[in-house]
Formats: C-alpha cells, sequence, structure tokens
C-alpha cells in the first residue's frame, strides 16, 4: 500500500513511473485495474488537446502545472471504494464507464437511464467531441482509446480494521497529491479542484474552464433535447440529469 508522507513525496514518485506504468483506456485493460478501493490519474497524451479543442473558440494547451508522464500530461483524478464497509470496497468497476461505452448491465442506448450513468468526466470529453452526448459515444470511445492513460494506486484491504485503515490512507494520500499539483503553481485558479470532477487547467484556468464547462452544459442540453423528442418525454424529464455550470470568484461571479 503506497503511502505518501507529505506533498513533497508525491511530485518524486509521479517523476520516477515509466511511461509503460500507464494503461492504455481499452476495455480489455480494464481487467488490469486492481479490484480494491485507490486512487485514479488520468492522463492525456499531447495531441489530445488539441483535437479537444475543435469546438472550442481557444486551443486547449496542455497544463504546465500537473505531472508529466512522456508525452501525457495529468488531467483529471479521483479516489473510489473508500466506503470502510467491506462489501464496497470493490468500487473500481466504476472505472469501466470511463474505459469505455458499455455499460456493465445493457448496451448504451439513447434513454435517461443510461445517460445517468455516464460519469461527468465523460460528460465533459463528450461534449468537448460532440453536439449530442449520447449519438457520439462511438467517437469518444475511440478518442479514450487513442489519447487517454490511466494509473491507478490501490489500496489492500483484508478485512473491516484493515478497510478503514485503508480509507484513511487513500483520503490523506488523496490531500496529499492535491497539495502538490497547486504547489507547482501559485496563480489561485490554475487547477480544477478534484473533488468536482475537473479538469486540471493551466495558468489561464478562469477563461479556459467557463469556456469548457459552457461547451459541456450546452451539449448535454442538446442531448436531453433530443431524447425527449425522440421518447416524447415531458420537458422537464432528465433536465435534473445535466450537471450544472461552475462559474468561479475572480474573472466571473460564483454561482452554480
Amino acid at each position: 500500500m503506497k503511502h505518501f508522507n507529505s506533498p513533497d513525496d508525491v511530485q518524486p514518485y509521479f517523476s520516477a513511473l515509466p511511461y509503460e506504468a500507464l494503461l492504455e483506456a481499452r476495455h480489455e485493460n480494464h481487467a488490469q485495474v486492481p479490484d480494491q478501493m485507490g486512487i485514479y490519474f488520468w492522463f492525456l497524451c499531447e495531441e489530445g488537446f488539441e483535437k479537444l479543442s475543435g469546438k472550442l473558440p481557444v486551443i486547449v494547451r496542455p497544463p504546465q502545472s500537473t505531472f508529466k508522464i512522456g508525452d501525457a500530461y495529468l488531467v483529471y483524478y479521483g479516489h473510489v471504494g473508500t466506503d470502510t464497509n467491506l462489501k464496497h470496497v470493490a468500487y473500481s468497476n466504476n472505472l469501466q464507464y470511463y474505459f469505455q461505452s458499455t455499460i456493465p448491465h445493457k448496451q448504451l442506448e439513447c434513454d435517461l437511464e443510461c445517460y445517468s450513468l455516464l460519469s461527468c468526466f465523460r460528460k465533459t470529453v463528450s461534449g468537448l467531441l460532440c453536439d449530442d452526448i449520447l449519438a457520439g459515444q462511438e467517437e469518444v470511445k475511440a478518442f479514450f482509446h487513442d489519447y487517454f492513460r490511466i494509473y491507478y494506486l490501490a489500496y489492500e484491504a483484508a478485512s473491516q480494521e484493515e478497510a478503514a485503515a485503508a480509507s484513511r490512507a487513500v483520503k490523506k494520500d488523496f490531500q496529499h497529491i492535491t497539495r502538490a499539483i497547486f504547489s507547482l503553481n501559485h496563480s489561485f485558479g490554475a487547477i480544477g479542484h478534484p473533488t468536482t470532477e475537473e479538469f486540471v487547467y493551466d495558468a489561464d484556468g478562469f477563461d479556459v474552464r467557463f469556456i469548457i464547462e459552457n461547451r459541456r452544459f450546452m451539449a448535454e442540453l442538446n442531448t436531453i433535447s433530443n431524447l425527449q423528442q425522440k421518447f416524447k418525454f415531458d420537458y422537464e424529464a432528465g433536465r435534473d440529469l445535466v450537471e450544472p455550470r461552475l462559474f468561479f470568484e475572480g474573472k466571473y461571479r460564483a454561482v452554480s
């Protein structure tokens, strides 16, 4: 089980990781993610940033204030399985929603149940690539395969006591990782806060984040509208599944 004693331990750990330690975001690689609680890290290959910018008025640049392994930059991270009940420790299967466009219990199809299973992260990436998030999932799947890489830190737990200890370790290490990334750039707002499931941004964080949030929001509204028309849903059906836009203190007043 990995433990970081302080934020100072984090960057050397990632600097020493070989590129081969990162998994391609392919369905067959999902089985290699340990079925244990842990912290996951999404890295985006440099070529992918420009491809994510096709529907934006700006080019999304690789963030300079983040961890880099080979040509891949850390853009997103979070933790799973930190419930201390052993029955709920095996949450790494949630990553399957990121890896590919097949929902475990059914094939992806255009209905609200399926839409609700897409993660905020996948919705954001989908909105940058497609005008209709659900209709474009094959394109999104191909993009994940080609440009995203994942790294997973697993924390073992074989008993209830170990599960509680592992949960505390994950949360503590997560704090150290967050502080380590923030320490790379002293400009407020240069990085998306991980608990709100956002991308890691460069020093232009406010402007770029505002544009990306709006693009994702509009794509989601378009997707829900298409679903409503296709299935004759009521106007309000599915609108509670749309992630809110986040505006931040600084250049933009904070509202949600």
